[in-house]
């Protein structure tokens, strides 16, 4: 990642979300054939791993909205009518892929 990618990233301001809120955003999100989101709660942190790569917290910058730290990357959680969490969207290097939910 560029300095210049670094210094957005972290210029981005965490806000606070309950843990019953993070709670929702737990699951699998399936990315790609063999790519799949594991997001996980650990210790009020919400950390999200995708396949073949270490697990990373992301931080909430307003409700159903993420950013990494140390990666020029931000998570979008979509929900349906009545709240559910249905997906992730993955906006990274000028690209929104979609990640529907498999909690299966």
């Amino acid at each position: 990642m560029s300095d210049a990618e670094v210094e957005a990233a972290s210029s981005q301001h965490a806000v606070t979300l309950s843990p019953a809120r993070l709670t929702e955003y737990v699951g699998h999100y399936q990315l790609a054939p063999g790519a799949m989101f594991d997001v996980t709660l650990q210790a009020g942190q919400l950390m999200v791993q995708l396949t073949g790569q270490p697990a990373l917290p992301v931080y909430a910058s307003a409700p159903d909205k993420f950013f990494y730290k140390v990666v020029d990357a931000q998570l979008t959680f979509q929900h349906d009518a009545s709240g559910k969490i249905t997906a992730v969207v993955l906006h990274q290097g000028g690209r929104d892929r979609r990640a529907p939910r498999n909690d299966q």
